[in-house]
């Protein structure tokens, strides 16, 4: 099925890849292109499928290409070493956030449009 991006808001399927928690659960209905949150728990209609999270793996991925492109070599080490660290990308954000506010907003900027990606991708992937 090809999607009719009028009707599928893919923002709202990247933010649900992005911010899903392990007590509630995000799902796109294919007949209107809608997205619903639910709690884990509880039931949703049969043609409804659930939105999958973008895995730590694939976050961690993302992080570390985008430490490729930071030219402060100093600033380069330090996030590489927050990403290895037991917090990962939530240390990695706080260091970032911390030393430099405005490559933080590339940063968020880079999740956000890699978020889109996958969400396009995602909703191909289900069209077939």
């Amino acid at each position: 099925m090809n999607w009719d991006l009028n009707d599928v808001d893919l923002d709202l399927i990247a933010d649900a890849m992005l911010h899903a928690r392990p007590d509630l659960r995000f799902y796109f209905d294919p007949e209107t292109g809608s997205v619903i949150e639910a709690k884990r728990d509880d039931p949703v209609e049969p043609r409804m499928v659930e939105i999958p999270l973008l895995d730590t793996t694939t976050l961690k991925e993302i992080a570390l290409d985008f430490v490729g492109g930071v030219e402060h070599k100093p600033l380069a080490t330090e996030l590489r070493e927050a990403l290895e660290s037991g917090e990962g990308l939530t240390e990695f954000e706080r260091v970032l956030g911390e030393t430099d506010p405005d490559l933080a907003l590339d940063w968020f900027q880079e999740l956000d449009d890699c978020a889109l990606e996958a969400a396009e991708s995602w909703l191909d992937s289900i069209s077939s």
